[in-house]
């Protein structure tokens, strides 16, 4: 295994162009900017969640890759009987990419998922 300096303890690579070396993700959420969805369904209520009538927000952190797909999300703030209906359901949609410098580019994403119970 490699050590963070390099493979094997050497330096990193001092010759590869600062352009072609991966830059890390942008973070972003939707009080920063709103992503146009393309496809994919909202949340859906739980049996149990809705038998205890819970509502609220929750926050979701995920990848939004350079085309647009959504993967690797994780709660930040829970919800009862709600964490792994909004990951399936952010995970099933797609989004227009973010572009940076007029290229699509990899985020970190948070949503803020407002739930409120049927009237």
């Amino acid at each position: 295994m490699g050590s963070p300096e390099g493979l094997d303890g050497e330096e990193p690579d001092s010759n590869v162009p600062v352009s072609n070396r991966p830059s890390p993700r942008i973070e972003l959420d939707e009080s920063i900017v709103r992503l146009t969805k393309i496809s994919g369904p909202d949340p859906e209520y739980t049996q149990r969640a809705l038998d205890r009538e819970i509502e609220g927000t929750m926050l979701v952190k995920c990848v939004i890759t350079s085309y647009g797909f959504v993967e690797g999300c994780r709660v930040l703030k829970s919800l009862p009987f709600m964490d792994r209906a909004a990951i399936d359901a952010l995970e099933r949609r797609r989004y227009k990419p973010y572009l940076s410098k007029g290229n699509p580019v990899e985020i970190d994403y948070t949503f803020k998922i407002q739930l409120n119970l049927p009237r």
